[in-house]
C-alpha cells in the first residue's frame, strides 16, 4: 500500500479545485493499493462533496473544533495557523531546529495531522496555482511549511501539476528557490512555470511541463444532468445555449487603469451585462452563470445576481443558485454550445469537452494554460474589458464553432495523455525509492 497525503487544503468550494482533485486521484492511483488523504479546513462540507463523488478520499482536519475540550487554545491555533506569516516562521524555526539539533517536534499541529504526515509515504504539494506570493502570501507560506515538514520527515514530495508564478521580491524568491530545490519531483501544468523556475534557479529536482489535471475530472451522468438541467429549469433547444462564468476576483485584474477595487467592479458588472443583452438580442442566446466558487471562498453567485440585475433581457439569462459538485457542475457546461469564462477550469472544463469558449483573464497563469489547450492566443482575452473587442471575439468564436470544435477533438485528447503523464511520473519516482542504492 501507497499513503498519499495531499497538504495544500483545496476545498470542493471551489469546483476547479474539486476538478483538479478528481484528476489527481485518477493519477495518483496508478501507484498500487494507494491510500489518499487530504488536508481540509472544511472537513464535513469536503467530506460530503468527496463522498457524493465517490472518491475514497481520507479528509484530515486541519483544525479541532467545538468538540475539543480546550476551545480557546483550539481557536488560538486556528488562528495562528491562518497567518502567513506564522506559518513561515514555524516552518523556518522547523528547519533551523532539525539543522542545528535533527529535533523533530510536533509543534502547535493537531496530532490527527502531524500522524499523517508521519505515517505517509509521499507528500503532494502544489496541485494548483497557490505557490506565489503574487495574491498574498498564504499559498507560498502554507506550500513553504509542508514541503519542510516533510524532509524534515525524510518524505519524499512532489509539486504536483502546479503553476508557479513569480515571487514578488528578491527574499520570495530566495526563500521559494531554497525549499522548492528540496523536493523530488515537479509537474506544471504549463510551460511558463518551467521557464520562471529555470531563471530562479531551481536544478535539484527533475521538472516536467504535462497539463492540468482536470481534464481528467469526470462528468455526472447523463440522468443527474438532465435532473439538473429541469432544477434549473433550462431548456436545451436549437438557439445556442452558451455558459458564463463570472468573478469577482477577475474585475481587480481587467480594469488596470481604475485604482478603486469598487468601481472597477460596477464596470465589470456592468460591461458583462452589456455582453449579455448583445448575445440575447444578436444570436437569440440563452445565457447560464455557473457558479465556480462559492462562500466562504469568493461568491460567484452573488456575482451573477449582480450583473442579472443589470440585465435587460431577464427572461433569457439563469443564474444558478445551488451548490453542485465539480462533476455536476462538468455536466452542465457539457450542455452548452459556447462558454465564456472568467474561471480558468471553467474553460478547461469545456474544452475537454471540444466546446468552442473565451477565457476572460485575470491572471498571469491563466493565458499560459489556455493558450497551450488551444495552440493559439486568440481565445484568450487578457487585456483592459472592453465591450467591443470581447463580443467581437465571442461571434468569431460562434461563426467558426464547428472548424473549433473539430480541432479541440484532438487537442483535448492529447491533453487528457499529458495529464495522466503526472501519474507515469509520480509512479516512477516511487518505484526508484524502492530500488536498493
Amino acid at each position: 500500500m501507497t499513503k498519499i497525503f495531499i497538504t495544500i487544503n483545496p476545498s470542493f468550494h471551489n469546483k476547479g479545485d474539486g476538478a483538479i482533485l478528481s484528476g489527481a486521484l485518477k493519477t495518483l492511483r496508478m501507484l498500487d493499493n494507494a491510500e489518499i488523504a487530504l488536508l481540509s479546513s472544511y472537513p464535513e462540507y469536503d467530506r460530503a462533496q468527496s463522498e457524493k463523488m465517490g472518491m475514497g478520499l481520507n479528509i484530515i482536519s486541519t483544525f479541532n473544533h467545538s468538540s475539543e475540550r480546550r476551545y480557546t487554545f483550539s481557536k488560538a491555533k486556528q488562528f495562528l495557523f491562518t497567518r502567513p506569516f506564522f506559518v513561515l516562521s514555524s516552518a523556518l524555526c522547523r528547519l533551523f531546529l532539525y539543522k542545528t539539533f535533527r529535533l523533530k517536534y510536533k509543534g502547535f499541529l493537531k496530532k490527527e495531522v502531524w500522524e499523517e504526515y508521519c505515517k505517509s509515504d509521499i507528500i503532494i504539494v502544489g496541485l494548483n496555482g497557490t505557490f506565489t506570493t503574487m495574491y498574498g502570501l498564504g499559498g507560498f507560506a502554507i506550500n513553504f511549511y509542508s514541503i519542510a515538514l516533510a524532509k524534515i520527515l525524510k518524505k519524499p514530495v512532489v509539486i504536483y501539476a502546479a503553476s508557479i508564478e513569480p515571487f514578488k521580491n528578491k527574499l520570495w524568491e530566495i526563500l521559494g528557490r531554497y525549499i522548492i530545490n528540496k523536493v523530488d519531483l515537479i509537474t506544471l501544468r504549463e510551460g511558463r512555470s518551467y521557464k520562471y523556475l529555470q531563471k530562479i534557479r531551481v536544478t535539484n529536482p527533475p521538472m516536467h511541463v504535462t497539463t492540468d489535471l482536470a481534464f481528467l475530472s469526470e462528468s455526472a451522468s447523463p440522468d443527474r444532468v438532465e435532473e439538473i438541467m429541469s432544477t434549473e429549469g433550462i431548456n436545451k433547444n436549437n438557439e445556442p445555449l452558451i455558459g458564463m462564468t463570472v468573478s469577482k476576483g477577475v474585475s481587480r485584474w481587467v480594469f488596470p487603469k481604475l485604482k478603486n477595487s469598487k468601481e472597477r467592479y460596477i464596470k465589470y458588472i456592468e460591461v458583462m451585462a452589456k455582453v449579455v443583452d448583445y448575445l440575447v438580442d444578436n444570436l437569440s442566446a440563452t445565457i447560464v452563470f455557473i457558479p465556480h466558487s462559492i462562500a466562504p471562498y469568493d461568491e460567484d453567485r452573488d456575482v451573477g445576481m449582480d450583473i442579472y440585475e443589470k440585465v435587460k433581457n431577464k427572461h433569457r439569462v439563469k443564474v444558478i443558485t445551488n451548490d453542485y459538485t465539480s462533476a455536476e457542475i462538468k455536466g452542465i457546461i457539457s450542455q452548452c454550445d459556447l462558454v465564456v469564462g472568467a474561471r480558468t477550469h471553467s474553460v478547461i472544463l469545456a474544452t475537454s469537452m471540444c466546446i468552442p469558449s473565451i477565457l476572460v483573464a485575470g491572471s498571469i497563469h491563466k493565458p499560459g494554460i489556455i493558450s497551450e489547450i488551444l495552440g493559439q492566443e486568440e481565445w484568450v482575452y487578457n487585456e483592459t474589458l472592453d465591450f467591443n473587442i470581447l463580443t467581437s471575439k465571442i461571434n468569431k468564436l460562434w461563426s467558426n464553432r464547428n472548424e473549433i470544435r473539430e480541432e479541440l477533438k484532438t487537442k483535448a485528447e492529447n491533453m487528457k495523455e499529458r495529464a495522466l503523464s503526472n501519474g507515469k511520473l509520480i509512479k516512477e519516482l516511487m518505484d526508484s525509492l524502492k530500488r536498493p542504492s
